[in-house]
């Protein structure tokens, strides 16, 4: 009673006066955290678990697809982990923003985000990639498969279309895995 506390989970953690949430969706704010950072928590846990989901290795080239809110703490995540990242938005104005906080690489078209990967990778594609996105086109799921190194690993966070073209996934074996954003605990 009385501690400040950080809570998710869609259905129980509302934006409200008062909620009733399960104590697995809670945690206590740390003492000298302000309030207004902790507010991020849900989507901070949301990157994270994409992150997570793709073991990424100090070194390593990472492409983040998608750079909203979810997409920048992405990147900036992988940046903290020793990663090289390569960020892709429809919208310019996010990938500068992206490169101010620290990210290698930017493209906001889908043509120079091909160029910019064989350039940095020399020519052997990102070795994980995460796509933060949300569209209903499936043209950002391929579009991972081709920037996706051979054995590489593609990490969905967001709301996309899922038919992947099956030639490139299939020859490159690619590791194909959902991030079910974040959870209980």
């Amino acid at each position: 009673v009385g501690d400040l506390v950080a809570c998710a989970g869609a259905g129980q953690a509302n934006h409200a006066d008062f909620v009733s949430v399960k104590r697995n969706l809670v945690c206590r704010i740390p003492p000298g955290c302000p309030v207004h950072l902790a507010a991020s928590t849900t989507v901070g846990a949301i990157a994270l678990q994409g992150v997570r989901r793709a073991a990424p290795e100090l070194g390593e080239r990472v492409a983040v697809l998608g750079l909203g809110l979810i997409g920048q703490i992405t990147a900036q995540l992988f940046r903290a982990a020793g990663c090289d990242v390569i960020g892709f938005d429809l919208e310019a104005a996010r990938v500068e923003r992206a490169r101010t906080l620290g990210m290698t690489y930017g493209a906001d078209d889908p043509d120079t985000l091909k160029a910019i990967v064989r350039d940095a990778t020399g020519g052997r594609g990102a070795d994980r990639t995460v796509i933060a996105a949300a569209t209903k086109s499936n043209a950002v799921v391929n579009l991972a498969m081709e920037v996706t190194r051979a054995k590489g690993t593609v990490v969905i966070v967001g709301d996309v279309g899922l038919k992947v073209e099956r030639e490139v996934f299939y020859r490159k074996e690619i590791d194909l895995l959902m991030s079910t954003s974040y959870g209980p605990g």
